[in-house]
């Protein structure tokens, strides 16, 4: 086994302790929030969208390094995106994590390790879970 920092690690580490859009927008069209009953992570999200295109993204999280690189990783990967690309994103990265690997996730399949540490995985996936809860309308919830 190679003694060679894992730059996947190192990218985790770096987003956990300097996170990117870690706050809430000035304007937002919808807003959610997800916690983790099992570890008291909580992250509140909020966006905009223009059509069906995320034109701004941002989130107050309180939770472990894990959790808040998670959210990260996502709002960059979600900034840009058309509504249908978000449920793709969601898709995968779950996939990825529960050990059905993609290699289309860019940055985020650094997480591909938690699928041998399920006791981790939603850490990694509140921010998901708060970004369905923001684009899920009030009345499906």
């Amino acid at each position: 086994m190679s003694d060679a920092p894992d730059p996947y690690q190192a990218l985790i580490l770096e987003h956990g302790k300097r996170p990117r859009n870690a706050e809430l927008p000035a304007a937002h069209s919808h807003a959610g929030e997800a916690d983790n009953p099992l570890c008291g992570d909580r992250i509140q999200l909020q966006l905009q969208l223009d059509g069906e295109r995320i034109t701004a993204i941002g989130y107050r999280a309180d939770g472990c390094l894990l959790s808040i690189a998670a959210a990260s990783l996502m709002s960059e990967a979600a900034t840009g995106a058309s509504l249908p690309e978000l449920e793709q994103l969601d898709k995968r990265f779950r996939a990825l994590v529960e050990g059905h690997g993609h290699d289309s996730l860019g940055d985020l399949v650094a997480f591909a390790p938690l699928a041998d540490n399920p006791m981790r995985r939603g850490c990694a996936t509140l921010p998901f879970d708060a970004l369905r809860a923001a684009l899920t309308p009030t009345a499906e919830r």
